[in-house]
């Protein structure tokens, strides 16, 4: 399939002859305006006017949510203040994610085990989009770089801002029977009634919250047992010479979630909503992945193709122990939101909604009269 080139993230075009003039028109970055904390209001007590309605657990699964088991946060690996404050004066990286996937050429050669943020062109190799996860590519020129430079230098030019949502969603449940047919132990078919609960959703909204993450990313090592550096990590990555072998460096946003969430979930409940409520934080744009091309892999790497293999089960199982301990996933892109969680939740408090106690008094009694009549 053709790959469609990227935007230059740093200067906004693919046109090598404009890229001074457009990186002198580009703005520095500027944060967006918050009020103070002292003029902020702390929901995260507030409670319903009326009582709140029993539910059981009912969570909607967003893939790679900022709430997940396993997701790290406060990890204090970041930029210094001086560091910081050079950055702010460089304009903010183009969004490449939204822009489809990228091909230009550089000569710049990133070392050490520091933050690339002075990468003045990207990389010359061809990515494509991985879904809502982000971008992946197999390009020969990363493998053929044997001192990791090319891959180093991937790996900064797509350490692009991830995209983080605020979802809220309010649901109830309600009972319902239908007609059902069965067999008893003589195989004769009869008919009975079967009571069954359904989840409807009564509304389900999501608010960008990702232009308050700071947008230039801090790349190393994950602080694991068995530590390794990012140069390290490329190496053995480049040594292995498992077919299914993959390098992935995933995108971490240092930022207390837990905290916002209980300020939306006070405020909505304090508008009056008493059904089921729940508050995720789903997050795209969050992984960089490099993988070799080959039979094998092209196969697993394919929607197709993997959907074939776990459809045979022994297939999966086959790839998952060719490529069990051969993913190097220890490199890390940290993010940060600077900005306390109370002055985000005020920032987005003009967006947030929910019906009130009268709104769903009536549907209630819409509920009633459907059960009663239908």
């Amino acid at each position: 399939m053709q790959q469609q080139p990227l935007l230059n993230p740093s200067y906004g075009t693919t046109n090598s002859n404009s890229n001074n003039n457009n990186k002198n028109s580009l703005p520095p970055y500027q944060a967006p305006e918050l009020i103070p904390i002292s003029s902020c209001t702390d929901f995260s007590n507030a409670e319903c006017p009326t009582a709140v309605e029993s539910h059981s657990p009912h969570h909607v699964v967003d893939a790679d949510c900022c709430l997940q088991d396993g997701y790290t946060t406060n990890s204090r690996i970041f930029f210094s203040a001086e560091e910081r404050d050079l950055l702010r004066e460089k304009p903010a990286p183009v969004d490449v994610y939204l822009e489809g996937a990228r091909n230009f050429g550089s000569s710049a050669k990133p070392e050490g085990n520091v933050p690339y943020y002075n990468l003045e062109e990207g990389s010359s190799a061809e990515a494509e989009f991985d879904g809502y996860k982000g971008v992946k590519s197999c390009d020969l020129l990363l493998h053929s770089d044997k001192s990791g430079g090319e891959i180093m230098k991937f790996l900064s030019t797509f350490n692009t801002t991830p995209r983080v949502m605020c979802r809220v969603r309010g649901y109830h449940h309600e009972q319902r029977t239908r007609h059902v047919t069965r067999k008893d132990s003589d195989g004769n078919e009869y008919r009975e009634r079967e009571h069954y609960t359904v989840t409807i959703d009564d509304f389900d909204y999501r608010i960008d919250i990702s232009q308050w993450i700071f947008p230039h990313g801090y790349i190393a090592a994950e602080q694991k047992e068995k530590f390794v550096t990012v140069e390290e990590a490329i190496d053995n990555f480049l040594k292995d010479g498992n077919v299914l072998k993959t390098l992935t460096m995933d995108k971490v946003v240092d930022f207390d979630f837990q905290f916002l969430k209980q300020q939306i979930h006070g405020y909505i409940r304090s508008l009056g909503w008493y059904r089921g409520l729940d508050i995720s934080f789903p997050r795209c744009n969050h992984r960089v992945k490099i993988w070799k091309r080959n039979c094998l892999s092209t196969t697993w790497e394919s929607c197709f193709g993997r959907c074939m293999c776990y459809m045979s089960v022994v297939g999966c199982l086959l790839m998952h122990c060719i490529k069990c301990g051969h993913n190097q996933n220890s490199i890390k892109a940290y993010y940060q939101i600077e900005a306390h969680p109370i002055q985000i939740f005020e920032a987005i408090r003009p967006q947030l909604w929910a019906p009130g106690f009268g709104q769903q008094v009536m549907a209630g009694v819409g509920e009633m009269l459907r059960d009663g009549f239908w």
